[in-house]
Formats: C-alpha cells, sequence, structure tokens
C-alpha cells in the first residue's frame, strides 16, 4: 500500500486498485485493473507497489490484447503486450490519466527519480527496463534485461545510485549498472556476463544504495544465498556473509536491518570494508507453537522489514509483529 495525504491506495494480488479515506476507512475509488486492460495473470498474481507522482498514481499493468485472455496459465511467452505496462490514475478520481509501455508485468516497484535535473520514472518491467517520463508517459528507453526461462520473473526494484540506475535478477543475467547521459541514454557501466559472473544477483529483495556501495542479497536459492556489499561504481564485492538464506535489508542509521526467511533478524553496520553484526535476534516459532518471548515469526519471513513512527514491523506466514 500507499499513503499519500489522507489516502490510502492498494493494489491487490488479483488486480484490484482501491483509494481509501486514511482516517474514516470509507472507499473513494475503485479500479480493477486486469479486467479494464484485459491482463492476462503473471506466475504469482499481481506483485508491483504503484508509486505517487504529483497529483498521478503510477501502476504497473501491463495489460495484453483481449484475445490473449485464451493463452493457458503460465504461458506467458504466448501473451503481447498492448501498451499498458504503467498506466497514470488520477490518484484522486481514478480516472486514467496516460498508458504507456510495450511490456508485460513484473513484480519490481515502480521508482520515480530527478536525473540531470529532469523527473524520471524506471520499471523493471518482465522484458526489461522501462525509462519513461512520468509527467506524460513518453518512453525515453526501454533496456532489455530477463532470463531467457519461462518460469522466471524481475522482482527487485531499480536502484538509483545518483545519475545511475542499478538493475537485479538472479535467474540468468544478474546485475547491470547504466548510466544515463544529460540526453538520457543508457550506456552500460559494467554488467554481470552469466549466471557464473553475477556481483549482485537479487531473487526479490531490493538492495540498498548507501556511500557508494549496494547491499542486498545475492543468490536464487535459500541454500547458497549469502548477503553482499558490493562496491557501485565497478561491481567489486567487498564481503559477504552465508547462512541466512534469502534475506531483505532495509537501512537505517547507519545499519542494515536484515531479515532472513527463516525468522533470523540481524542488525549489521552499513561498513563497506567488512561485515559486522551489531546484534541477532531468531524470531522463529517452533513447530508453530510460540515457545519463547522471542519467537514471533513463521517461516518463510520473505517481506523486507518496515521501519514508520520509530516502530519495526516484521512478517512472517500469516503474522505480523512490531
Amino acid at each position: 500500500a500507499v499513503i499519500a495525504d489522507n489516502d490510502v491506495y492498494a493494489y491487490g494480488v488479483e488486480g484490484e486498485l482501491h483509494c481509501v479515506d486514511l482516517q474514516q476507512g470509507k472507499r473513494k475509488w475503485a479500479v480493477n485493473v486486469l479486467e479494464d486492460f484485459d491482463c492476462v495473470q503473471n506466475f504469482f498474481g499481481v506483485g508491483s507497489t504503484p508509486r505517487i507522482f504529483g497529483e498521478w498514481l503510477l501502476v504497473m499493468v501491463g495489460g495484453s490484447p483481449v484475445e490473449d485472455q485464451a493463452v493457458p496459465p503460465g504461458q506467458l511467452d504466448q501473451v503481447e503486450p498492448n501498451g499498458s505496462a504503467i498506466v497514470a490514475f488520477d490518484r484522486h478520481t481514478g480516472q486514467v490519466v496516460y498508458q504507456t509501455g510495450d511490456d508485460l508485468a513484473s513484480y519490481a516497484s515502480l521508482v520515480t527519480a530527478k536525473v540531470h535535473g529532469d523527473d524520471w520514472g524506471f520499471a523493471l518491467a518482465r522484458s526489461g527496463l522501462l525509462a519513461f517520463d512520468p509527467a506524460n508517459g513518453n518512453v525515453r528507453f526501454h533496456f532489455p534485461w530477463r532470463a531467457e526461462k519461462l518460469e522466471s520473473v524481475n522482482a527487485s526494484s531499480p536502484v538509483m545510485c545518483g545519475d545511475r540506475v542499478f538493475i537485479t535478477e538472479s535467474y540468468q543475467p544478474g546485475s547491470c549498472l547504466l548510466e544515463i547521459s544529460a540526453a538520457g541514454e543508457p550506456k552500460v557501466v559494467w554488467k554481470d556476463v552469466g549466471p557464473r559472473d553475477q556481483r549482485l544477483a537479487c531473487h526479490w529483495c531490493t538492495p540498498v544504495f548507501h556511500d557508494g556501495h549496494l547491499y542486498g542479497c545475492h543468490g536464487q536459492h535459500a541454500g547458497t544465498a549469502e548477503l553482499r556489499c558490493v562496491r557501485a561504481r565497478d561491481g567489486v564485492v567487498k564481503w559477504t556473509h552465508p547462512g541466512l538464506g534469502r534475506s531483505s535489508v532495509t537501512y537505517i542509521d547507519g545499519q542494515l536491518i536484515c531479515l532472513g526467511e527463516r525468522g533470523e533478524l540481524l542488525l549489521v553496520e552499513a561498513n563497506p570494508k567488512q561485515f559486522v553484526q551489531s546484534a541477532k535476534l531468531d524470531l522463529r516459532l517452533s513447530n508453530g507453537e510460540r515457545v519463547a518471548p522471542s519467537e514471533l515469526l513463521d517461516a518463510p519471513t520473505w517481506s523486507a522489514p518496515v521501519v514508520a513512527q520509530g516502530q519495526l514491523y516484521l512478517r512472517g506466514k500469516g503474522q505480523l509483529v512490531s
């Protein structure tokens, strides 16, 4: 969900987009995105978070021609886009302002940023990075970045590193850093060359960029995934820390809050020189029953830690704790 002023915008897994009054809980407007844009469901439904840009609500939709509704489930290689990768809604009324981008949806959330003084929007959609003008939807470029494997997804959001943008996935191509020129053209600063040479291949977590370095979880599988620090400018891996499985990272006050998928919570220094653990707490349930005050969550704990108004929120399987 996204909150702006007194409005909450929720985009559900089945494509229901709602605007709800924060104080009264009353629905102001709703749109069924799947029906309105003839979307063919991705492998896990809808999973991208919308983005507020001024008076617009930017949403990854990824609709298709109506005849593609007949494509069998999971056969996304047979589905064509219809120019609605991104749809901008008037956030007060739910009316469509524009739609843009010839691509299907992914699970990565949208990012807006200033690049060379101009407003930019970035979406790591199903087939690659879509860069556009968030004010009017004009496409600036599309940079292909996707595994050849059908059962693969882009799920990690683009990360801005100044006038550069970092993209990553874990199924095949891995990671890439692009520099945006003053003319708006993308230039590859560095990129992985294949599965055996990946610097920071993130499955679903979005890495953190801090003080010239990227911190995030590298690896697709629980047994081999590890926490990594990578120098952004050249992709040099500074350190690795195994054992957490697939983890999510949140930065706050010089520290990384790392939540492993089995319920292990770590506080780690955002230190590019070495891995320094400040604290550790095991939040796991034992056989589905709480056996100690610290054991609060049932695996998998795949959602990133959230800090809001001094509170830390953690989510497990069917549980939310703070």
